[in-house]
């Protein structure tokens, strides 16, 4: 507040009255509504004028995106993809749209431990990209010989997106489940098809998940044929899998 109680004008427009402290002055209604995506309320008194700035042209790229976004494929409530433009989001996390180049890694976590990841260079660890359905089979499949308490079921992923660099897609958000009941083996069996369209992105950063979805799967059962009928040795499957998989 100025002199005489007259209001700070906001440093980022310089137009209209500052309506929040930020660390170097005061911030309007107007220019909030373009940070809020991206930077909370109570962040805002730690927050420079660039810091305000870097918001504001991310979220008129994020617009960009949302305006180019055509959903082409969805798992349910927890992820969208547009496979024309390589774009996604995770409508249950955040309204905030990524390119497939932006995925670094992922994982699932259950009560704290991870149950299978992927990542740039590699399969989902822990699993295989399987037959017809092209899905990632892994240990989040599970054969599980003990009930247990399930408090804690999500997929992680790490983006480069320096304003969203974590998105959190929560499979459990209504208290805990059984590991054997219908409900978690229904929450599991979708974590299993994010898994698997996630893997099938990264795979995809430079062609559509279309062209891609069995063509590495495919290949890599034929090479582990020629594996089993003893014309391949180990070594050379395991470096046809790698070429296959990094291509």
């Amino acid at each position: 507040m100025g002199l005489f109680g007259k209001k700070e004008t906001c440093c980022i427009c310089n137009q209209n009255e500052g309506a929040k402290k930020i660390s170097t002055g005061m911030i309007c209604n107007n220019c909030l509504k373009k940070v809020e995506l991206f930077i909370g309320v109570f962040e805002l008194k730690n927050k420079t004028y660039e810091d305000i700035l870097q918001a504001i042209q991310a979220n008129e790229r994020n617009s960009e995106l949302e305006n180019k976004f055509k959903t082409t494929n969805k798992v349910d409530k927890y992820l969208e993809i547009d496979e024309n433009n390589k774009l996604w989001y995770a409508p249950c996390f955040t309204n905030v749209f990524f390119t497939f180049e932006e995925i670094v890694s992922f994982e699932l976590l259950e009560n704290g431990n991870t149950i299978s990841k992927g990542g740039i260079g590699g399969a989902l660890a822990g699993g295989a990209l399987f037959g017809d359905a092209g899905a990632v089979v892994g240990a989040a499949v599970g054969k599980r010989k003990i009930k247990q308490e399930i408090t804690q079921y999500l997929i992680k992923i790490i983006t480069r997106n320096r304003n969203c660099p974590e998105v959190y897609i929560n499979f459990l958000t209504t208290g805990k489940l059984m590991s054997d009941s219908i409900v978690f083996k229904s929450r599991a069996g979708i974590a299993q098809q994010v898994l698997t369209m996630l893997t099938l992105m990264m795979d995809g950063q430079n062609k559509t998940i279309s062209e891609n979805r069995f063509s590495a799967a495919d290949e890599i059962m034929k090479y582990k044929k020629l594996l089993d009928d003893g014309i391949l040795t180990q070594e050379e499957f395991e470096e046809k899998k790698k070429q296959l998989l990094e291509r």
